[in-house]
């Protein structure tokens, strides 16, 4: 969904009676999701206990009893919407420790997904990628991102990535605007 510029809003995953197709398509539409993924799997079947009434007289009493079954389901709905087109086109999140004593650097970005047609993809930036500077700026979190693309906007800048255990440059234009 985030190669196809598609942003992730909201999540639900639950086990329990099943939600159904048209209450996850309701829900997505009161959160302001315009695409839903909805899955189901069927986990059993439980005895939840009964339900019935009882009668009360001045002489005796009246239970009247009936088990009742509930079929149970895991399930999870995702609910997306089309991102707004505004940086490069990526999908990044923080270096793991593991990732930091790879490069020996505490600063970087891990690209998860690229935007098909973004100028991201257009400069060939991969998912897996680790980026450490746009323009000249070290990125480690949304704040450095920002103020890095923020001062490229509308120029054509280098970027420094760690790819496969070497570190290239690949040049990428940034937009003044959308793109």
């Amino acid at each position: 969904m985030e190669t196809a510029g598609f942003e992730l809003i909201g999540y639900s995953a639950f086990n329990g009676k099943e939600a159904g197709q048209k209450g996850v398509i309701k829900e997505g539409k009161r959160v302001g999701a315009s695409d839903v993924v909805y899955v189901e799997h069927y986990t059993d079947t439980q005895s939840t206990g009964a339900i019935g009434s009882t009668s009360f007289s001045r002489w005796s009493a009246f239970s009247f009893v009936a088990p009742m079954s509930v079929r149970r389901y895991d399930q999870l709905a995702m609910y997306f919407r089309k991102a707004p087109r505004e940086g490069i086109g990526i999908y990044p999140r923080p270096l793991t420790d593991e990732e930091k004593t790879r490069i020996g650097s505490n600063k970087g970005l891990v690209v998860t997904a690229v935007t098909n047609g973004s100028p991201a993809f257009m400069a060939d930036i991969l998912p897996g990628d680790i980026l450490l500077e746009l323009n000249g700026h070290a990125l480690w979190d949304a704040d450095s991102a920002k103020a890095a693309l923020d001062s490229a906007k509308g120029k054509t800048s280098d970027v420094q990535i760690f790819r496969d255990g070497q570190m290239i440059t690949k040049q990428v234009s940034i937009p003044a605007g959308d793109w």
